[in-house]
């Protein structure tokens, strides 16, 4: 996928491996883990998670990267382990829309 980074919205895609490896291991991210990941752009971060095993919602603004995401886990999608709102994160009442259950977020 060769799709450039909006700079009107921040975007910087990650696609060093051992930088994808310590935001693993930081917060310790294990298997059934609950994650909210925050902007997963190409989904480099989100396949780790997904690998590794934990259950993740992305939130993610720019829908050219929703539609990509969905396409391409669209597996994961069907079995509940990954969720994708296209949404911007700073506008959630986050009381009220993030999980009623422990979660960590990337």
């Amino acid at each position: 996928m060769n799709m450039r980074a909006k700079k009107s919205l921040g975007q910087n895609f990650l696609n060093a491996p051992h930088v994808v490896q310590k935001m693993l291991d930081a917060p310790g991210i294990v298997k059934g883990d609950y994650v909210v990941e925050v902007g997963p752009g190409k989904g480099v971060l989100t396949e780790a998670l997904l690998v590794r095993g934990a259950i993740v919602l992305c939130y993610e603004l720019d829908e050219r990267m929703v539609e990509y995401l969905q396409e391409k886990y669209d597996a994961y999608i069907n079995s509940g382990q990954l969720t994708i709102i296209h949404q911007d994160i700073l506008e959630l009442d986050l009381e009220k829309e993030l999980p009623r259950r422990p979660y960590k977020v990337v």
